[in-house]
């Protein structure tokens, strides 16, 4: 009977380390999905960024 408590306590251990491992994963998996969707947004802006910089400019100029 004692034998059959100390293998229960083990698989409770057992979970605990699977928590965290899982929560590792999941950055990585994230860090790559944005990287991809900022991708396309960053190329229409360019069209848009140059108009604002020169204006920025100009007034730098008159100071």
């Amino acid at each position: 009977m004692p034998v059959v408590s100390p293998p229960v306590v083990s698989p409770p251990v057992v979970v605990v380390v699977a928590g965290p491992v899982v929560e590792d994963p999941p950055p990585p998996v994230v860090a790559p999905s944005l990287p991809l969707d900022a991708s396309p947004p960053v190329v229409p802006p360019p069209d848009e960024a140059p108009p604002p910089v020169s204006v920025a400019a100009v007034p730098a100029l008159a100071w």
